[in-house]
């Protein structure tokens, strides 16, 4: 066990010896009796400056309150000039998907031309091909009538 961490009490001479130590320092007075002065018993305003010349801290809230006061018109202006960017953005993007849905239309509209042509042709063929058979039918029954 270490000798500082260990109580040890005190004989009685040692008692004795601090007690007289303490009964002369008593004794000795604590004021120089030549200098004189003056009684107060209140208090007045003081006027003394700190002595130390560390800024106190502020509390954080203030501080912040301090910091956007001085800079709120930099927020507002980042501010403003992000949400400008995010929306010019947005608006880029939707203008290209529209552009994207105006090019699949038209390629649509131009097959649905091109199915439309085809098939008056188809139809046209289709009418040519029945006008000779027409003429054909004709020819046959003429052809057939006299004989009998």
């Amino acid at each position: 066990m270490n000798k500082k961490n260990k109580h040890v009490g005190k004989t009685s001479q040692d008692r004795e010896a601090y007690k007289k130590y303490l009964q002369r320092s008593k004794s000795e007075p604590t004021l120089d009796k030549s200098l004189k002065f003056s009684q107060s018993n209140t208090a007045g305003e003081d006027l003394s400056e700190p002595v130390s010349r560390r800024r106190r801290k502020a509390d954080f809230s203030q501080q912040l309150k301090k910091h956007i006061k001085e800079n709120w018109i930099k927020y507002f202006v980042v501010i403003f000039i992000s949400l400008l960017s995010y929306y010019a953005i947005e608006v880029k993007i939707k203008v290209a998907e529209i552009n994207v849905k105006l090019d699949n239309m038209k390629n649509d509209i131009t097959s649905l031309k091109n199915d439309y042509k085809d098939q008056l042709n188809i139809n046209h063929q289709q009418d040519i091909n029945i006008k000779e058979l027409e003429t054909k039918i004709k020819l046959i029954e003429n052809y057939s009538l006299p004989h009998q």
